[in-house]
């Protein structure tokens, strides 16, 4: 996606990223990268980064069932079968690999 969502606060995002993973970001800058997601690149105090990344979910892609199933299996691929080259999700205080940010969007930590 090449623009930020109208309808996502960055507020709101910059709470979940702090609630959900403990990362306390002072900027998120938008990343026009990649397709069927938006990305920011956020940084905290100190100058550490991450990439969190917001999906728009539909029935057609597997809804929230269907992304969480993916990314679970990511994590498991690159934990458990010690797999480095498998880019996997950060997990959440929680030990999800993700975490709902509004009725529509869960957000990934990366």
């Amino acid at each position: 996606m090449f623009t930020a969502p109208d309808d996502l606060d960055i507020d709101v995002l910059r709470a979940a990223v702090r609630d959900g993973w403990g990362f306390d970001a002072v900027s998120l800058d938008y990343q026009a990268v990649g397709f069927g997601s938006h990305h920011w690149l956020a940084t905290d105090r100190v100058g550490d980064r991450r990439f969190v990344t917001v999906d728009v979910l539909s029935a057609k892609t597997g809804g929230l069932a269907g992304l969480k199933r993916a990314l679970d299996s990511a994590h498991r691929l690159r934990q458990s079968a010690r797999l480095p080259f498998v880019i996997a999700p950060a997990l959440t205080a929680g030990g999800s690999t993700l975490r709902r940010v509004g009725v529509h969007q869960p957000a990934v930590g990366r």
